[in-house]
């Protein structure tokens, strides 16, 4: 069964630095990621804050099923950690779930290095079911100009839940860079074939990009002490690689682009170079 996919986003208040992990803010994320990671059912976990608008952090949990996410925020332990999370939030966090698919093992880790674009398309309350399965076929046909373009994979899924802008999907792009993006979106053939804007009852559409670092669980049971700790070790190397005494350096490919850091049941992967300018949040996709 593939992963139910809870998507968050927390807006921070100004001035929180949660890349710092020596910072109070740093310290109050790192606790949240393992402390997710902790519940029963949840699997892998993703954040980045976006390029466009640094006050705003993305958060993807994969959890075995949406109800393991609800166990979680019935339980006793769910009030403190919500309490402790929000003394670094400006406003309240939207949190909902999707299925993504094309379904791995790894949710959509494979979009998560070293830049993702998410994108959401919102459709009206009213949308058919023939008019979602369109739209799903245009991005299906979409998906071999992505690949052609350089992306590194993609991923998407409805919203379970409705939003306030109407019915939603979600999707995610991996790309080498932001570059990279841009060059597609200014190709022949995303003139051509691959925009979305105006088309299949699209209200509304969105498009920011992170720089994801990935945080693995241990198979849906959640990390143990032993795990929680090289977690935090190997999550606090790449915020703070020179905060520590005897860390190891950071690993990196042959561009320079990725690096992963393998611990106990922990991979984390961050963009180290080729970051390029902030793009516009809500851009033509």
């Amino acid at each position: 069964m593939p992963p139910a996919t809870e998507i968050a986003h927390l807006p921070l208040k100004a001035g929180m630095n949660i890349h710092d992990a020596t910072s109070s803010e740093g310290s109050i994320w790192m606790e949240t990621v393992n402390t997710v990671l902790e519940q029963p059912g949840s699997q892998r976990a993703y954040w980045g804050t976006e390029v466009e608008d640094a006050s705003m952090l993305r958060f993807f949990v994969d959890w075995d099923t949406v109800a393991a996410h609800k166990t979680f925020m019935k339980s006793d332990a769910y009030g403190p950690f919500s309490k402790r999370l929000g003394t670094i939030m400006d406003s309240p966090a939207v949190v909902y779930h999707a299925t993504l698919s094309p379904s791995t093992s790894h949710g959509p880790s494979d979009t998560f290095a070293p830049v993702t674009e998410i994108m959401t398309a919102f459709f009206p309350p009213s949308i058919s079911p023939s008019a979602k399965s369109a739209f799903e076929d245009a991005l299906a046909s979409r998906s071999a100009l992505l690949t052609a373009h350089g992306s590194t994979g993609s991923a998407g899924g409805w919203a379970e839940e409705p939003q306030a802008q109407g019915v939603a999907y979600v999707a995610v792009v991996g790309w080498p860079s932001l570059a990279a993006h841009k060059a597609f979106r200014e190709s022949k053939d995303f003139k051509e074939h691959g925009g979305l804007t105006g088309t299949h009852e699209i209200t509304e559409i969105s498009t920011v990009h992170v720089n994801g670092i990935e945080v693995q669980g241990s198979g849906g049971a959640g990390l143990g002490a032993e795990e929680r700790g090289a977690a935090a070790d190997a999550q606090e190397e790449v915020l703070n690689p020179q905060g520590g005494v005897g860390k190891v350096a950071p690993k990196t490919t042959s561009e320079g682009a990725t690096t992963k850091h393998e611990g106990i049941g922990n991979t984390i992967n961050k963009e180290r170079s080729g970051r390029g300018p902030p793009g516009q949040g809500g851009e033509r996709h």
